[in-house]
């Protein structure tokens, strides 16, 4: 009874050994990748939150990451220290610590498009059953996010594939004038936008555009990790 008992966890432990080494391989099979924060250059006259570009890297990483099509290297700890020194220089710096750790790639990405669109539509009180002074008014807004991503080889600079994307997100502002009919009374009217609706816009068109351009890079890592080593 007592062999018999080794013998099986002898075999379960072999079994285990033989799962471990072959998801091991395929690990050490998948690139290495360590994403930068983004650059924030779109054109126009409306700027992108200071933070939005270092937003866009995290989302990134955790995409890239739940894909498990590459191992994700958090890359701050290769960032430059100093932000008032040359862009080249600084991505030198990055690119020198990311081949001396064994980073196959870095993953470089750009903000491309920051631009907010408003409409209004005014409505007279006559077209409503009740009559409302001042009317009703529609305000749509629409915010629009583009980023630009590059594979790049730490080691020859070839750029191995890239990738874009664009999310959107509209929100809808109604707003009525109103002479006591309403609960909140007096002449102010009402609104139903909240006060922090553009912090959730910006949030939902940044997310869209990631989803977007992980998806094309997702394929490349994919296929990066099925090519020969001497080949990526």
């Amino acid at each position: 009874m007592r062999r018999q008992l080794v013998r099986y966890v002898g075999a379960g432990l072999a079994a285990l050994l033989v799962v471990s080494s072959r998801a091991t391989a395929a690990d050490s099979a998948k690139p290495i990748v360590a994403i930068v924060d983004f650059d924030a250059t779109p054109s126009g006259r409306l700027l992108p939150p200071p933070q939005l570009g270092e937003t866009a890297a995290q989302l990134m990483l955790d995409r890239l990451v739940a894909s498990g099509a590459f191992r994700v290297y958090d890359g701050h700890w290769l960032q430059y220290q100093r932000r008032d020194t040359d862009r080249r220089d600084r991505l030198e710096t990055v690119r020198a610590g990311a081949e001396s750790a064994g980073v196959d790639y870095l993953l470089l990405g750009t903000i491309t498009r920051f631009s907010e669109e408003r409409r209004n539509r005014a409505f007279g009180g006559g077209v409503f059953r009740f009559p409302i002074l001042g009317g009703m008014h529609r305000q749509r807004a629409e915010l629009a996010v583009a980023i630009s991503v590059r594979l790049v080889d730490t080691r020859s600079g070839e750029v191995m594939t890239t990738a874009t994307g664009m999310g959107t997100a509209i929100r809808t502002n109604v707003g009525l004038g109103g002479a006591g009919l309403l609960r909140a009374g007096g002449v102010g009217g009402f609104s139903n936008a909240s006060s922090d609706f553009r912090d959730a816009q910006l949030d939902e068109a940044i997310r869209r555009s990631i989803e977007l351009a992980s998806v094309e890079l997702i394929t490349a890592g994919r296929r990066l990790s099925e090519a020969p080593a001497g080949q990526r």
